[in-house]
This record gives C-alpha cells, structure tokens and sequence, in this order.
C-alpha cells in the first residue's frame, strides 16, 4: 500500500533523531550522574549501573516527550520560553521540592504525563536511599510506558506535520 512507506519513514526519521538525542545526551547524564556527585561530595549509595539502567529509559523518556512537544514550536527562541515556563511547573509537580501527598490530585495525574516525575522518584531512592532497580520498578516501568507512548505520538505528530506539508 502507498501510506506504509511513509509510516516506515516516519519510524526511521523518529528513530534516527532519537538516537543522535541519546548519543548528545550520554555525556552530560555521566556527568550528572555520577562527576557531580562526586565532587559536592552527595550520598551514592546505589549501584552505578543500576542508576545508568534506569537512565536509559528516563532519557529516551525525554526525549520522545520533547519530541512531542516540539509541535508547539514554531521559531527556535519559542523553545526558551516553553523550557522557562515548564520547568518551574515540572520541578514541582516531580514531587522533590514539594510533596505530592498535598497537591491536588490533578497536579498528580498532570505528573504522571511528564519523565520527570518517575526519573526523580527512582533516582532519589536508588542514589541517596541505596534502593536497587527492583525497588523501583513501578517508576521504572512507567518510564518504559511513556517512552513507549511518547515515540508513538511523535510518530503520530511527525506523520500528521509530514501529511499537511504535501
């Protein structure tokens, strides 16, 4: 049929994108993860390659969400307001500088679309509280969720832009 090389496209152009992300992104996550504990001296009391396991799907996570969301960007200064804007709203909905027991449950559900929210949870236990990559497994495998559900909707989005562009 004539739509399933261009869905193959698609496919091949998210992929492609996400991995040159990933590849952009390893060295800063090393960085984060384990040079800047490093030198302030924080707590790792987690397994190195359990926290780099659960990096994997946080960052690809990410990714397709930025993917995603880049559909709202329409000239490049465009991606710093939408970056200041978010990430005052995602630092406090990911629940690390306030509880999520006291927000308001459609702040919650809100949370439960955005990365950042499972990467915080997962890697505040794993890292401070030694916890091993079973213990986070539900934060884990909605990590592998969003990941899942965000290449689709990139996909879907890039499909669309691709479609009203011909």
């Amino acid at each position: 049929s004539e739509n399933r090389p261009m869905a193959n496209n698609i496919t091949h152009l998210v992929m492609g994108k996400a991995l040159c992300y990933f590849c952009l992104y390893i060295v800063p996550t090393v960085f984060l993860m384990h040079v800047v504990p490093y030198i302030f001296r924080y707590p790792q009391l987690g397994s190195q390659w359990h926290i780099y396991s659960f990096a994997v799907p946080y960052v690809l996570a990410c990714i397709f969400f930025s993917m995603t969301l880049s559909v709202f960007v329409r000239e490049r200064e465009t991606t710093f307001l939408l970056f200041v804007f978010s990430s005052l709203v995602f630092l406090f909905i990911s629940g690390i500088t306030w509880p999520t027991y006291a927000m308001p449950p459609v702040w919650r559900y809100i949370g439960y679309l955005i990365p950042s929210t499972f990467g915080v949870e997962g890697f505040v236990k794993m890292s401070t509280g030694g916890s091993e990559i079973y213990a986070v497994k539900d934060a884990y495998l909605a990590l592998w969720i969003q990941t899942g559900a965000y290449f689709v909707l990139t996909c879907l989005i890039y499909r669309y832009q691709l479609y009203r562009d011909k």
